[in-house]
C-alpha cells in the first residue's frame, strides 16, 4: 500500500513540474490541451 503512495506522489509531482496541470486564481487545478497523456498514464498507474 505504501509503495503505491509513493508512485502515485511521484508521478503527480512529474506532472506539475511538467507544466501539464496549472492552478488558477481560485485555487482550483485545470488541465491543459495534453491532459490525454496524462489521462493514459493516470489509467496505467492507478
Amino acid at each position: 500500500m505504501l509503495w503505491e503512495t509513493v508512485i502515485k506522489t511521484k508521478i503527480l509531482s512529474m506532472v506539475l513540474q511538467k507544466g501539464i496541470f496549472s492552478i488558477n486564481e481560485e485555487g482550483l487545478v485545470s488541465r491543459h490541451d495534453n491532459g490525454e497523456l496524462v489521462d493514459s498514464m493516470w489509467e496505467r498507474y492507478w
